[in-house]
């Protein structure tokens, strides 16, 4: 690497150019190189959501968490609207986003690429899959097995094959989903 003022060749651990004394600007952008593009997108829209920037040790340990891995996976439509939704202000501009709630509020957002005609919605424990997640069959459900003491589970957005033809699950009779075909 080279020194941008005197351009003398230097080892690039060095912080500073032993020529010209010089501070070396490409030791602050390693932690960032060192980040996945996947990454950067939602470091960015969580430094838009919360009015903040992070340092750069900040965002590496940003990045550890888990749940921004799930975030990293998702539409950037989809994870500002969820960030939007699951922020609470601070009351000096400022917004607190926890990450692991943001993930939650992703399930509060339909992905803007699907197409609504083939994805539907289904519990890892129910037997059927529903066209609305406020289905009357799908909440009954669900109260009835809280009731019995049974453990239950947040309504997922899948696709009408993965519901119908891997999971085996069947059309809800209440709100009448269109049934899987080959």
């Amino acid at each position: 690497m080279r020194c941008s003022s005197c351009q003398n060749e230097v080892v690039p651990s060095f912080k500073y150019c032993p020529e010209c004394g010089t501070k070396l600007e490409a030791n602050q952008d390693a932690s960032a190189a060192s980040i996945s593009e996947r990454f950067l997108a939602v470091i960015a829209e969580y430094e838009t959501l919360t009015n903040t920037k992070l340092s750069e040790s900040q965002k590496l340990r940003f990045i550890e968490d888990s749940s921004v891995g799930n975030l990293s996976v998702n539409v950037s439509e989809r994870r500002l609207t969820a960030g939007k939704n699951a922020r609470i202000a601070n009351g000096d501009g400022t917004y607190k986003l926890d990450a692991a709630q943001w993930v939650n509020a992703m399930y509060e957002v339909e992905d803007p690429k699907a197409n609504p005609t083939e994805r539907v919605w289904m519990t890892a424990g129910g037997e059927r899959y529903h066209t609305k997640q406020d289905c009357k069959a799908l909440t009954d459900g669900q109260s009835f097995a809280s009731w019995k003491g049974k453990e239950t589970y947040k309504p997922q957005f899948v696709t009408l094959k993965n519901a119908a033809f891997v999971l085996g699950k069947l059309p809800c009779e209440v709100c009448k989903p269109k049934p899987w075909s080959q």
